[in-house]
């Protein structure tokens, strides 16, 4: 899964470098001895504002694809079909039968792919065999373009519901608002959801402009530099706080709730330094450095990462086994504690999370 955001990011990378390099290209036309030349700084604007969005979007969409097909593939890889979430069954349902109504299966986005390939997936799923494999394409499928809500109806089929709201509240989003903004982080939690809603409505206005009517000779609609750089900010920290609500939904489900997270209580004092240090009770568990440590605020997996450090009256330990004497430890985290949370362990880390 980490592997879809890591793609995306690479996919920004590339554009920034693009977004760096137009004010030199653009200096250098001016300044051509050549008029012909000099005359096409305006057409070079309007194609690069045009392969600008085209590309970012299309970004975006792949992204928001990828990271709902490998969830998907998580859930069913764990769970028999008939265990998945109503929405995402009905929903790969229905898309699979209109897979095979437009014979459009083989060509295009549905190269390599048969109907018998679609049948067989589903006879599959509906019949209770095991293993099974799921459509991506009808898992994935939407009739509109990514706006707001069309992201939210993705992941609603998966079983995450307004994942929009949920992402406006993740720390990633927060601080990306708050440093656009040039106010203090500390000042709005969660930002409104309505900051998502109008930069991914923007975005799609913006390509379906240009994809029916063409960017047009006007350049006032355009981009300039430090404006498509901003909309680089905003989905980059966007993609991770996706990315974040889905991985504390797979927590949650599989962790927190099944009961193979040990729970060791609220902290004693603290945060320190930072929000990286609190004292907890003696854990009912072993406790040792590199340990997996979850997070829960208000009912809901809010942070994950590893133990670094061990503390036992100022000493540094590698591990508290849960038969020793002490009465509380000092524990350092690579995530930011807070007053209020219940902390969880974990005995194994998990590949999905920590590789």
């Amino acid at each position: 899964m980490r592997s879809t955001l890591d793609a995306f990011w690479a996919d920004i990378k590339e554009l920034q470098l693009f977004v760096r390099s137009i004010s030199g290209v653009y200096r250098t036309l001016a300044q051509h001895e050549d008029a012909m030349i000099r005359a096409c700084l305006n057409i070079r604007r309007r194609l690069d504002y045009t392969a600008f969005i085209i590309a970012l979007y299309t970004a975006l969409e792949k992204f928001v694809d990828d990271l709902a097909w490998s969830y998907t593939e998580l859930e069913s890889s764990r769970n028999q079909y008939s265990d998945l979430c109503d929405k995402l069954r009905l929903k790969h349902l229905q898309q699979s039968a209109a897979l095979l109504r437009r014979r459009r299966l083989g060509e295009g986005r549905y190269t390599g792919l048969s109907a018998t390939d679609v049948v067989e997936n589903l006879h599959a799923c509906l019949s209770g065999k095991n293993p099974y494999k799921l459509n991506r394409h009808a898992v994935v499928h939407h009739d509109y373009n990514l706006r707001s809500q069309v992201v939210q109806d993705v992941f609603g089929s998966l079983g995450i519901e307004n994942i929009n709201k949920l992402a406006s509240g993740v720390k990633t989003m927060i601080d990306w608002f708050c440093t656009s903004e040039g106010i203090e982080s500390s000042s709005i939690q969660p930002i409104s959801p309505k900051v998502v809603d109008l930069r991914l409505n923007d975005l799609v206005d913006r390509r379906n402009q240009i994809a029916h009517a063409g960017a047009g000779r006007d350049l006032s609609e355009s981009l300039d530099t430090n404006e498509m750089q901003v909309r680089l900010d905003f989905l980059e920290a966007y993609a991770r706080s996706l990315f974040d609500v889905i991985i504390s939904a797979y927590l949650d489900r599989y962790y927190i709730r099944s009961g193979l997270a040990i729970s060791i209580g609220h902290p004693l004092e603290g945060p320190f330094k930072g929000g990286s240090v609190v004292v907890v009770r003696k854990p009912p568990c072993r406790i040792f450095r590199g340990q997996p440590i979850i997070k829960v605020s208000g009912g809901r997996v809010d942070s994950w990462g590893q133990i670094l450090e061990i503390q036992v009256s100022d000493v540094g330990v590698d591990s508290i086994e849960p038969d020793s004497d002490v009465t509380d430890a000092g524990l350092r985290a690579d995530l930011k504690f807070t007053k209020g949370n219940e902390l969880f362990v974990l005995e194994n880390k998990d590949v999905i999370i920590w590789g």
